[in-house]
């Protein structure tokens, strides 16, 4: 399986690289309607412009969800957290799973060591997330 950021039809995308010819009706958005924020299972969740996404040591998949301002999670069990930010509050500000603020997080890594970074592209910096 093959997961990709629909960022402009505000879901994440999955191809079945296992089924050639890849076409177009083979993909399959979590979300075919308007975006919106919600986590919980992963074919219920909403995303507002997820930008980017990468996959830890564990297979977890950490989402910049750009316009919903927040670095988001989805599970080995296909179930949508939201790790660190406040959903719709743009800003810059340092702290927990409810105080840090991003503004149009647009770029994620997961280092080999577990380290998540995260390109801030409103605020015009990197950050790096300390996740417990």
């Amino acid at each position: 399986m093959c997961f990709y950021g629909g960022t402009y039809a505000h879901a994440i995308g999955v191809i079945d690289i296992s089924q050639v010819p890849l076409t177009l009706e083979k993909l399959n958005y979590n979300a075919p309607t308007a975006g919106g924020y919600r986590d919980g299972d992963l074919a219920e969740a909403r995303f507002i412009g997820p930008f980017q996404l990468f996959f830890d040591p564990n297979g977890n998949c950490y989402i910049a969800d750009m316009n919903n301002h927040c670095i988001r999670k989805i599970t080995t069990e296909d179930k949508v957290e939201t790790v660190v930010g406040i959903p719709g509050i743009a800003g810059f500000k340092d702290g927990g799973k409810e105080e840090a603020l991003f503004n149009q997080p647009t770029g994620i890594t997961v280092a080999k060591d577990g380290t998540v970074y995260v390109g801030d592209r409103g605020n015009n910096r990197v950050r790096k997330l300390a996740i417990e």
